[in-house]
């Protein structure tokens, strides 16, 4: 059923044993070609994002189980709408999480681990030979990291404790599954040291406002993608003024003035 169902929704092959995507028709410039919703286990069935509140959706999530199977549990990498605004249909209540907590049941055993930078409250959660994403390593493009919720040093700190824990395998929220995720780790945070050079280089040519800074790092931009590029930007600029590269006034806010040390 995992393989077939993974042809289905367009998330790849290589999915682990136990393991069903339902991907949201929910596409978009930020949502690549929608949220992958994930079932665990077999029986009792434990579901991780459930995802944008469409009917569809929650159809299709109910067509994914086997016959006798049910979802006993719902756990969320993070809160953001298009992850879990389904889950008062649901009719379960969602289970908090925190770091190191062990979810067991019959998808085995799984690590939740805090892994904020997207969002503060954002987990992924580690099984075997396999990690559940979220939006903090993605098949399709980089994460938004968005101020003030969103912050670049807690996103790169988190990089680097999912690279630790030397998981082979990615299911991201967004996007196939990733093949290799220490690759993929390596090459997002390679992207990010690059932008933080680009937006220092910006500055340091004079350019003092975000909109000009992300206009002069960023080169041309898809109109769409404009807004995710500016709050990328300010994160980066926040974590360059947090490290003592540049001067904020004020500081740190969208409206703030840099300049060069």
């Amino acid at each position: 059923m995992a393989a077939s169902l993974a042809g289905i929704m367009g998330v790849g092959k290589g999915l682990p044993p136990a393991v069903r995507c339902v991907r949201a028709g929910n596409p978009g410039p930020l949502t690549g070609e929608g949220t992958n919703s994930w079932l665990l286990g077999q029986g009792e069935i434990l579901l991780v994002d459930p995802g944008p509140d469409l009917p569809a959706h929650h159809a299709a999530l109910m067509a994914a189980l086997a016959p006798g199977e049910r979802i006993t549990q719902i756990v969320l990498t993070h809160p953001h709408a298009d992850h879990a605004a389904l889950c008062p249909r649901m009719d379960l209540p969602v289970r908090p999480l925190q770091d190191g907590d062990v979810l067991q049941g019959s998808w085995g055993r799984i690590t939740a681990l805090h892994t904020p930078g997207h969002h503060p409250d954002h987990f992924c959660l580690i099984g075997p030979g396999w990690a559940i994403t979220g939006d903090h390593v993605m098949g399709w493009s980089s994460t938004l990291v968005a101020p003030p919720e969103g912050r670049m040093a807690d996103y790169m700190s988190s990089l680097d404790r999912l690279e630790a824990t030397d998981t082979p395998l990615g299911l991201p929220g967004h996007g196939p599954v990733i093949p290799d995720l220490p690759a993929r780790i390596r090459a997002l945070r390679h992207h990010r040291q690059t932008r933080a050079t680009a937006v220092l280089a910006a500055v340091r040519g004079g350019h003092n406002q975000v909109s000009a800074i992300t206009a002069k790092a960023y080169g041309p931009l898809d109109p769409a993608l404009t807004q995710a590029a500016t709050a990328n930007c300010l994160a980066h600029l926040i974590d360059l003024a947090e490290r003592n590269l540049i001067n904020a006034t004020p500081p740190f806010g969208p409206k703030a003035i840099f300049s060069a040390k």
